[in-house]
């Protein structure tokens, strides 16, 4: 990460420094592990990788230049195929 601030990118680890972020070249690496299943979590967190695609969209339509967002949803394997 040190490479990244280096070079003048901005580099957060939790969803709340996403939405008072306004900073761009921006690294929002959320999770180490996998996201919990959004019905495993309290109600006001459900809507959580929704949230964070929001608000980096948002975040990303101010830039004057084309973006790139990468939204890594990999476990979809490990879920039974009737909750999905």
């Amino acid at each position: 990460m040190g490479e990244l601030t280096a070079d003048g990118v901005t580099v957060i680890g939790h969803l709340n420094e996403l939405s008072a972020n306004t900073t761009l070249p921006l690294v929002a690496l959320l999770s180490e592990q996998q996201l919990p299943y959004a019905i495993d979590l309290p109600a006001p967190e459900q809507q959580r990788l929704t949230t964070m695609t929001a608000t980096a969209l948002a975040l990303l339509s101010k830039a004057p230049a084309p973006f790139f967002l990468l939204i890594e949803g990999g476990w979809l394997t490990g879920v039974p195929m009737k909750t999905i």
